[in-house]
């Protein structure tokens, strides 16, 4: 009985020792299983790793190209702006001489207006003149050929005396 017992005792510790082997074999397959997809995990992280540090380096090379883009910008800007205020400047003197232009324009036409009074005057006097001359001319026809009458009667008469 003795060694019955013990058969027993030994065959339910080797079949604990059995079952925790197939336990523990278990545990192990799992574990190598999650070792496995760790692994590969990893590995697919250190992948991403590697695209996202290439993409790291694309920002960085594109950071700066735009830095240089932007200075660029900056100094056209800087440029066009410095064009602006001398346009406005310019904008300016050439408003300042428009209004002097324009002054200058309003006392032309006065002065052309006054210009043309002047010669509307000095035509009607011209004409005026014309007709004094005209009637002088008609004057001194009648009056020459009055005189011609004159002469002829005094001829007729210094001829009967």
């Amino acid at each position: 009985m003795l060694i019955s017992n013990n058969l027993e005792q030994i065959q339910d510790e080797i079949r604990q020792k059995v079952t925790e082997y197939v336990r523990m074999e278990q545990t192990c397959q799992k574990q190598n299983t999650e070792i496995k997809t760790l692994r590969d995990r990893n590995r697919s992280y250190e992948d991403e790793l590697v695209e996202l540090r290439k993409f790291m380096d694309k920002l960085k090379k594109d950071l700066g190209v735009c830095k240089e883009e932007n200075s660029s910008l900056e100094q056209e800007n800087s440029r066009l702006k410095s064009s602006f205020i001398r346009l406005e400047h310019d904008l300016d003197a050439r408003r300042e001489q428009e209004k002097i232009l324009i002054q200058q324009i309003s006392q032309n036409d006065h002065l052309v207006q006054q210009l043309q009074d002047d010669l509307r005057n000095e035509l009607n006097k011209q004409q005026e003149c014309q007709k004094v001359i005209a009637c002088l001319k008609q004057n001194i026809s009648d009056l020459a050929n009055e005189k011609e009458l004159s002469e002829k009667t005094i001829k007729e008469l210094a001829n009967k005396v």
